[in-house]
């Protein structure tokens, strides 16, 4: 993926970490506008904002009891 600015990997990856840390704080749309400020690309933000979805989805009932989620 060919990055638009000259910002190193790592900075980038660190961004979208404060990014998915802020969507779990302050919601989707607030994480979305933290990264869109920061100059992250669209495709990124949107996975960003989708990601909370896709992982409560693919948390298994086993894995939720082992927890201590015992519903």
């Amino acid at each position: 993926m060919a990055y638009l600015d000259q910002r190193t990997n790592l900075a980038t990856a660190t961004v979208v970490n404060e990014g998915i840390a802020w969507r779990e704080t302050y919601g989707t749309r607030s994480a979305a506008a933290f990264l869109a400020h920061r100059a992250i690309p669209r495709a990124v933000i949107q996975r960003v904002v989708n990601s909370g979805e896709l992982r409560r989805a693919t948390i298994s009932p086993r894995r939720a009891r082992a927890a201590g989620n015992n519903t």
